[in-house]
């Protein structure tokens, strides 16, 4: 295709160059990639005392004379337009019960506006469907985890449609065989079960946001409610056969590229409280489709529910520490994920234990929560950049941090008050003023606070919204 750039100014001048050219991104130099990029420029451009420059883009030369003449004639108009409608984003004052600092109010509103921009909603790959993109300059496609965890956001913000049909198009998507999901939609590979765990989640959340607000009837009909709990249902069947491990009594992971950790362990914490929270949530949602309390599916969700929960609770506990591995070797922020997706895992009196024991080695200088314990032998304090060695040996991922802060609210905001403040303020201030303006970031560095990996992430701006949402009560 051909694409038409125009410039019109009072003086200009230009040098064609039309080759390609050598550039150096510190961005990447800090990421330790490959930093010098071949880009093509066309012309240097000129400008000779001019005070206005407007510039068109489009696809055809009658598309671009046709901006360039509204803009010169509409320029007084537009600029009044744009300040109206910054003024008209940025008032949030009457959204919540209580009026947020100015900061804390900006960031809120510029990761509303950030969860939209991440939304793709007319992409032409069938592989891929409607969507949220993962992040920016880096995982710029849609990731099935990162999508189905930031739709929390989306039933905050009131989008019911949206979020029924986000549902809808992953319950097709399930595995028939495996039960689970593939993270990558595009890419050929195996499905990972932890998706259809995280998937069941958010129906839960869901479901109880529609019948807090009367709105189930409006939104799901009984037969829809049915054919959802016989998708799972068929889904939670297929991963016990395709991942139970019958000595452990756990699900073993198989597919080591689909999950995060780079110490990879076969049977990880967080896999199996999403599990347990996968056959709590399919309890809830028979019960919501019409089945009875005593009805014999619904008696044995429960049953195994609480045998899992019990193995878990042996298996990965040791003197008052919550462990992510079977060796008990290794304390990650598996701990707060793991209260997050499953709170009735433990009482809150074991739960204040495992926090305080945990915030300890996880709790870095900055105030963030580190990937994994600083007294790990594979602790790694700077983030490596691009080869992800780091991602799970110390990085502080700023959606984790906002959880913790959920967390740690849920469980005492009195006596976590002080910690949960700064990991939002450390949100606020990454969103404002560093990285990418705007945009919360993937992570940082454990040793000090700064913007890395991707400048703009999916899960950390809507976790950021979550986060806000709880600490201050919306009004309605």
């Amino acid at each position: 295709y051909k694409q038409f750039m125009a410039v019109k100014a009072q003086n200009f001048s230009y040098d064609l160059v039309e080759k390609f050219v050598t550039k150096h991104y510190e961005f990447t130099r800090l990421q330790k990639s490959d930093w010098r990029w071949p880009v093509f420029r066309l012309m240097n451009v000129n400008i000779l005392n001019s005070k206005k420059l407007f510039f068109g883009c489009g696809f055809s030369l009658d598309e671009v004379n046709s901006q360039i003449s509204l803009l010169e004639k509409h320029e007084a108009d537009l600029k009044g337009i744009l300040d109206s409608e910054s003024k008209e984003i940025f008032s949030n004052e009457s959204r919540f019960e209580k009026p947020l600092s100015e900061s804390i109010s900006t960031g809120y509103d510029l990761s509303v506006m950030a969860t939209y921009k991440f939304l793709k909603v007319d992409l032409k790959n069938s592989n891929i469907g409607i969507g949220s993109f993962a992040g920016f300059p880096y995982f710029s496609n849609v990731w099935a985890r990162d999508d189905i965890f930031g739709l929390r956001a989306l039933i905050n913000l009131g989008e019911i449609g949206l979020v029924k049909s986000r549902i809808n198009f992953y319950l097709d998507l399930i595995d028939k065989n495996t039960g689970g999901i593939k993270n990558l939609l595009s890419r050929e590979g195996d499905s990972n079960c932890d998706i259809v765990f995280m998937l069941s989640k958010r129906i839960e959340d869901f479901l109880f946001y529609l019948i807090e607000n009367n709105e189930l009837s409006k939104v799901y009909s009984k037969p829809e409610l049915t054919e959802m709990y016989k998708k799972l249902n068929i889904s939670f069947h297929n991963v016990v056969r395709h991942n139970w491990d019958f000595d452990s009594e756990l699900i073993k992971v198989k597919n080591k590229n689909g999950f995060r950790d780079k110490l990879f362990d076969s049977f990880p914490l967080g896999v199996q409280v999403l599990f347990l929270s996968f056959s709590s949530s399919m309890a809830f949602l028979g019960k919501v489709s019409g089945l009875s309390d005593e009805d014999e599916t619904i008696t044995k969700f429960l049953d195994f529910e609480e045998l899992l929960r019990m193995k878990i609770r042996s298996s990965y506990v040791q003197n008052g520490v919550l462990f992510s591995n079977l060796a008990c070797d290794k304390i990650t922020y598996e701990v707060f994920s793991s209260y997050y997706f499953y709170p009735d895992l433990f009482s809150k009196d074991e739960w204040e234990e495992i926090f305080d024991r945990s915030l300890m080695v996880l709790r870095n200088d900055w105030h963030g929560i580190s990937s994994l314990s600083s007294e790990h032998e594979h602790f790694v304090d700077e983030h490596s950049g691009q080869d992800g060695e780091s991602r799970d040996l110390g990085d502080s991922f700023f959606y984790m941090n906002n959880l913790a802060a959920i967390c740690l609210n849920d469980l005492d905001s009195d006596k976590y008050s002080s910690i949960i403040n700064k990991l939002l303020l450390n949100s606020t201030h990454d969103i404002l003023e560093c990285g990418t303006i705007g945009f919360s970031s993937e992570l940082s560095s454990s040793v000090e606070k700064k913007s890395e990996g991707n400048l703009a992430q999916l899960t950390s701006s809507t976790s950021y919204i979550e986060l806000v949402d709880k600490l201050f009560k919306k009004l309605n």
